[in-house]
């Protein structure tokens, strides 16, 4: 190509005039004819365009301008201005923008959880108390709950009548239970019904063996007896009495195990069932929870064999 030359290439319309470069002499070259070494082509717009792109600042000393990226920064602050973060402070931010805006959601459940377990609480309290329970047996096979109903109503207030059935005839099985509101009634019942007949038949009363009391094992044998309550409470009410067993070598220490007396069958039922959970546990211990045998002292057959 001659020097007075104009270039025969053609360049798209759109952009001919940004991509076009005039050198010195006022001839028009297509960008990638340019000789590199040409230092007087200038176009300061497009220059100082080009250069702020490709990171360099001509006022800088090289060693200064190689790397420098000004742009970037600004795009960072346009990018903080408008809430918007790298990828770490913004898990951050969401993290806690998500916590913000959950926690009056599981206030709310907290408070719902807490208000099903006072009812169900109350519910269970609101059961007559252990001891308020009769055995009556030898009942004839035709006996029915509104005839045992009618007998035992002159002792006190009847809060249920249970008469066991078979499952496979549908008989009842000669025996019944008569639950009533308190102790005092049920000891009376026990009193002056004992030699009472009914439909020919001479019945049995006796106190109910209702079970009401729990035996929990693998306690932590550092805890004294206000650390094992205080989980305990938390599990259900009707607690009446808790026997942790020391350990007649060391008094500082327990057995590891104990027994809980508590209101009704009810409260105690319901505590066995959560202590039997198999997220529950004593500290880093998981507990044995069993039904205990009736009150004999800690040392009796009966207890020692639960340990």
């Amino acid at each position: 190509m001659s020097e007075h030359e104009a270039s025969p290439d053609v360049l798209d319309d759109d952009h001919e005039e940004d991509e076009e470069q005039v050198d010195l002499d006022g001839e028009v070259e297509p960008e990638e004819m340019i000789d590199d070494e040409v230092e007087d082509v200038v176009d300061g717009e497009e220059d100082e365009k080009q250069e702020i792109e490709e990171g360099l600042d001509l006022g800088m000393p090289e060693e200064e301008g190689s790397g420098y990226h000004e742009e970037p920064y600004a795009e960072n602050e346009i990018g903080a201005e408008n809430g918007e973060h790298d990828k770490a402070d913004g898990g951050e931010s969401i993290e806690a923008v998500h916590m913000e805006e959950n926690a009056p959601h599981q206030e709310e459940e907290i408070e719902q959880k807490d208000e099903k377990d006072a009812v169900k609480h109350d519910e269970l309290l609101s059961r007559p108390p252990h001891g308020s329970e009769v055995f009556v047996g030898g009942i004839t096979q035709d006996t029915t709950e509104d005839d045992l109903r009618a007998l035992c109503s002159s002792c006190g207030d009847i809060y249920e009548v249970r008469v066991l059935k078979d499952k496979e005839t549908s008989q009842n099985k000669g025996y019944a239970f008569v639950t009533f509101t308190t102790r005092e009634s049920a000891e009376k019942a026990i009193e002056t019904l004992g030699a009472s007949e009914l439909k020919g038949k001479k019945l049995r009363f006796s106190q109910s063996q209702s079970k009401h009391r729990l035996f929990i094992g693998n306690i932590p044998k550092g805890w004294d007896k206000p650390e094992l309550e205080k989980i305990l409470v938390e599990q259900g009410p009707g607690i009446e009495s808790v026997e942790l067993l020391k350990d007649p070598k060391n008094p500082e220490r327990n057995r590891g195990f104990a027994f809980v007396d508590y209101y009704n069958h009810a409260c105690a039922e319901n505590a066995r069932k959560v202590m039997s959970r198999a997220s529950f546990r004593l500290g880093s211990n998981v507990p044995t929870v069993s039904w205990a045998d009736p009150r004999g002292g800690p040392d009796t057959p009966a207890a020692m064999a639960q340990v």
